[in-house]
């Protein structure tokens, strides 16, 4: 689709100041089966924050993301 974002960034944090960027994906999110952005190694956070970098327009939108991790 032409207006989707076509590069993406997921980052974390323990405490909602201070975010490590985890993983980047440079394509479009476009399978309905959706698409899994493994991480480069296991990141500990509280909360989890997508950005979308670049696309056509000056919007984006996704319906949904699932983060997967290890209770420890």
């Amino acid at each position: 689709a032409w207006w989707a974002a076509n590069k993406h960034e997921f980052w974390v944090s323990s405490d909602n100041v201070n975010w490590t960027k985890v993983a980047s994906y440079d394509d479009w999110l476009r399978d309905d089966n959706g698409v899994v952005v493994p991480l480069a190694e296991p990141a500990k956070a509280r909360y989890f924050k997508y950005v979308a970098t670049e696309g056509y327009d000056y919007y984006a939108f996704l319906a949904e993301i699932n983060v997967y991790g290890l209770e420890k």
